[in-house]
């Protein structure tokens, strides 16, 4: 081991030795965290409360002296106990600016992670759609429970060829640290078996196999309890599909014409395991009869069409919000241009009111100048007209002084003129 990666070892042990109270956050169920797990890398998840986890998860506590949060990973809703080290708080802004960096096209996250982000944007709404999916599936008594109707495609796989139905819907428990909620899958729908059409009354239509994964159990033998002898057995009642022309799914069922005779129970052919399955199904050609091992994927592909069907309501209602959301938009947008246009009118009627009452004062003022004006030039007319009557007048004086001046030498003339005679 180099210094390196012993330095590193050394930090991740004292980073897990034995906590005490006080030593780690307190984190409160419903808080969003990113959780971190040996080989992975860091995920979105949600803290819940140990009161609504599933036995599956309790039993896969750490250990009492240990102490672990348990922790709800987006977008699937798988469980797992996380160390205090291990975990940090994921802010909403954290969260915004991931999903604006995938918006504008700085982030090219993978889909899981995209939806995992998005989930814990609004954790609300997701663990209200997780609530709703779980409710689809059956419980214990219907179906056998989550755990039987829904294993991993994994350990489908490795009991796909043991031919034993129970061993194949039991749980296998996982090594790892974080419980895997089973999820609804097409691949474990079983595909159909084309025979061959050699026998007579068959159809060249490929059809599904009739024959059932369980057999009946075993009676015990007649030799035995010192009964008669078994006859011979008989070959097995063909079995045709008579095409209906009204009906689109075909009827399946056995030939009448034969007689029954002994049927043996360890024959999987036998007309007593198909005498359930003689009856009209409404299932489409493509999916197999109801038997004992098929009835776990038929109700696996009902689950898948109602996951399909929320998934696609969910995706409406998302764009009917969008659409929602934009249309408040653009109603909010226009009640503020309204109350602008509003605010503006109302500016510009002050305004002309304001200008109106300048212009009155003005008007009034150029009036009373006006009427001052021609007061004046009145009085500079009436005083114009006194100076041009005091000017002939002063004139008429002037004659009429000449006039006496003119008698007064004369006069004075006589006088003198008198004196000298006498």
């Amino acid at each position: 081991m180099s210094d390196r990666n012993r330095s590193r070892h050394i930090r991740n042990q004292r980073a897990r030795r034995k906590l005490k109270s006080g030593d780690y956050p307190v984190l409160p169920a419903g808080t969003v965290v990113m959780a971190r797990m040996r080989g992975h890398q860091e995920w979105p998840g949600m803290v819940v409360d140990t009161d609504t986890l599933p036995d599956s998860v309790l039993v896969k506590h750490p250990g009492a002296n240990k102490i672990a949060f348990p922790v709800r990973y987006f977008p699937r809703g798988e469980h797992g106990w996380i160390f205090p080290p291990d975990l940090r708080v994921l802010p909403r802004t954290e969260i915004r600016a991931f999903l604006k960096g995938v918006k504008d096209g700085t982030r090219r996250p993978v889909k899981l992670l995209l939806q995992a982000y998005e989930a814990a944007d609004e954790p609300k709404e997701w663990l209200r759609r997780i609530e709703v999916l779980l409710s689809y599936l059956p419980t214990d008594e219907e179906g056998g429970g989550i755990a039987k109707s829904s294993t991993t495609a994994q350990q489908s796989a490795k009991n796909k060829g043991r031919g034993n139905a129970e061993s194949a819907s039991a749980p296998v428990a996982s090594s790892s640290k974080r419980s895997v909620t089973p999820r609804p899958t097409l691949s474990a729908r079983p595909k159909p078996v084309i025979r061959p059409t050699a026998k007579r009354g068959m159809s060249s239509t490929p059809v599904p196999s009739l024959k059932p994964t369980l057999k009946p159990p075993r009676r015990p033998s007649q030799a035995a309890s010192g009964s008669r002898p078994k006859k011979p057995r008989k070959p097995p009642a063909e079995v045709h599909i008579e095409s209906n022309a009204n009906a689109e799914v075909p009827t399946v069922s056995a030939k009448d014409d034969e007689p029954a005779g002994d049927v043996d129970p360890d024959n999987a052919n036998d007309a007593e395991t198909k005498e359930g399955l003689t009856a009209t199904t409404s299932l489409p050609p493509d999916v197999p009869f109801p038997t004992t091992k098929t009835a776990t994927y038929l109700s696996l592909a009902q689950l898948t069409q109602a996951v399909l069907a929320f998934d696609q309501l969910a995706a409406e209602l998302v764009v009917l919000k969008e659409q929602h959301r934009a249309a408040c938009s653009a109603h909010d947008l226009g009640q503020l241009r309204r109350e602008a246009l509003e605010a503006s009118v109302v500016a510009a009627t002050e305004v002309r009111t304001q200008r109106e009452a300048k212009e009155t004062v003005v008007r009034g003022r150029a009036e009373g100048r006006e009427a001052e004006l021609e007061e004046k030039d009145q009085r500079i007319r009436a005083a114009q007209e006194r100076v041009e009557v005091g000017k002939k007048r002063r004139a008429q004086l002037e004659v009429e002084n000449q006039e006496m001046r003119t008698a007064f030498e004369g006069l004075q003339n006589a006088g003198s003129k008198r004196q000298k005679v006498e």
